[in-house]
């Protein structure tokens, strides 16, 4: 391994210069700069000639003292939304075709302060260190790939990586959008759900007995549409028909399709029943709301006799 000389020192510095030159000590990054610093103090003044009625408002407000609390700790965050509001005007009057100047170090100020506006309004609402940690390395690992302009290359290669099973296609970022998803909305469903049950709990015109069971059904509800929605937007079609697979031992039971219900028919239907009732007769006896029997009618099913019960 040859030494590094003074030499090669002298290149690196002059390569280091060069590039410092031709990307950072320019006229363009000097106007950013100042539109950037111009886009703070904009929404800084904006938001000291607002910030008076919002918080008066704020108190006269009829609402729970949580509530107010988390209003009052959110609505700081109009500064940064002001800034970036100011600043995402400048860019687009400095890209529009009487200016022309592109503005790289904009748009990258741009997300990092929109990630950083997404942490601080999420964790208002988070309670747990450690989900809240997660959450924090998450936006910002996200704000940096797309302001470093490689979320489209990770994107694409977690695409890349994935596994069939069956006719569905599961990649490395459908997973990781999947439980990402599931997860923020199930955080979200049980804190809706927490914030529901104090509000029944606190209702005077219910039993005990009665609201617990509203609590418990909420939850599930809360739960089981979180769930689902998170399966669904990671690409899993829950819709997608399985069909049963080709086998002497499975049928397409036709009577299925007998049923009242099964039919579309809603209004009240009344079965007659003479003589015997077995088998295939629960599929349309099951579906309707009155049954007339005479006095020698049986009902019975023959799969239990052969061991058949479901």
């Amino acid at each position: 391994m040859e030494p590094t000389t003074t030499s090669d020192f002298s290149q690196i510095s002059y390569n280091i210069s060069e590039w410092l030159s031709a990307n950072l000590l320019t006229t363009d990054t000097f106007i950013q700069l100042i539109m950037i610093a111009s886009a703070f103090l904009f929404g800084a003044i904006l938001y000291r000639m607002i910030r008076g009625r919002i918080l008066a408002a704020i108190d006269r407000a009829e609402m729970p003292i949580r509530i107010k609390r988390t209003i009052t700790s959110l609505q700081e965050l109009l500064m940064p939304l002001l800034a970036l509001a100011v600043l995402f005007v400048m860019s687009m009057l400095a890209r529009s075709d009487v200016i022309g100047m592109e503005s790289p170090l904009n748009d990258g100020a741009m997300k990092l302060l929109l990630a950083w506006i997404v942490i601080r309004f999420a964790l208002e609402f988070v309670e747990n260190s450690f989900v809240r940690n997660i959450m924090t390395v998450l936006i910002l690992t996200i704000a940096a790939l797309s302001v470093f302009g490689m979320l489209d290359e990770t994107t694409a290669a977690l695409d890349a990586i994935g596994f069939s099973f069956g006719k569905v296609r599961f990649s490395a970022l459908a997973l990781i959008k999947g439980a990402m998803s599931i997860f923020i909305l199930l955080y979200l469903a049980l804190f809706a759900s927490t914030f529901l049950e104090r509000r029944v709990l606190k209702s005077k015109s219910l039993t005990r007995s009665s609201q617990v069971l509203i609590v418990k059904v909420m939850r599930v509800v809360l739960i089981v549409f979180a769930i689902l929605v998170g399966v669904t937007s990671s690409g899993i079609d829950l819709s997608h028909p399985h069909p049963q697979p080709k086998s002497k031992l499975v049928i397409d039971d036709p009577m299925l399709r007998i049923g009242p219900k099964t039919n579309d028919l809603w209004k009240p239907v009344i079965a007659a029943v003479n003589g015997m009732a077995c088998g295939g007769a629960f599929y349309i006896l099951g579906e309707v709301e009155f049954i007339i029997a005479a006095d020698t009618a049986t009902f019975f099913d023959p799969h239990v006799t052969h061991g058949m019960p479901c």
